[in-house]
């Protein structure tokens, strides 16, 4: 959390030095990492950008006007994000214990701007990475919802930032999934970045 001489109602911005929360942090440093997300403008076929707005809009209950909007709700032991970043959608829960064995975090990803293969191979990528990070993973179609628990969740920093990487790294991705070759492409380049991002 932030001091309370910077509580948000009293400063429109927090800057990530700021921030008290661990995990927060954690992912912060995760999802702004120099070089992780893609810039450059992306080719995307009509239909599949029709159908995809068409989705995501009949989907989104509050209207067009709240595409693109996040929420952040954090206190010492737990984080919640929800993140709207283009046509896909990112839900984190955290929990930190004083019991190791009692910490957890949630990952679910859904969405996309492309068709149902492309969508589907991003999702498969995720779950490729995120097995390979002690999450239990399951999928459906473009639905991807990955935990880990006690243990397996005991370096909660480290899952943090391997999310903020995977946020940043899989935003527009599905577009360059032209194929399933591309998927084990994508697990690679990840791997080292997260390699680097880790120190390892």
């Amino acid at each position: 959390c932030a001091g309370e001489e910077d509580k948000p109602s009293r400063r429109r911005t927090i800057r990530p030095e700021q921030v008290r929360s661990e995990t927060l942090r954690a992912f912060i440093d995760g999802v702004t990492l120099e070089g992780v997300w893609q810039s450059n403008p992306v080719p995307v076929d009509f239909s599949s950008f029709m159908s995809s707005m068409t989705r995501t809009f009949s989907a989104d209950s509050a209207g067009v006007n709240r595409m693109g909007q996040n929420l952040a709700v954090v206190s010492d032991r737990y984080l919640h994000l929800s993140l709207k970043l283009g046509y896909h959608f990112t839900l984190i829960d955290c929990y930190r214990s004083e019991d190791d064995s009692r910490n957890s975090v949630q990952f679910r990803f859904a969405g996309g701007v492309t068709g149902a293969v492309r969508r589907s191979r991003r999702a498969r990528f995720l779950f490729e990475v995120l097995k390979g990070f002690d999450f239990s993973v399951t999928v459906k179609d473009d639905l991807v919802v990955a935990r880990a628990k006690g243990w397996m969740a005991r370096d909660l920093n480290r899952l943090m930032r391997i999310l903020g990487l995977l946020v940043a790294y899989t935003r527009q991705l599905d577009v360059s999934m032209v194929s399933d070759s591309r998927i084990f492409e994508h697990c690679q380049d990840f791997e080292h970045i997260a390699e680097e991002a880790m120190g390892n």
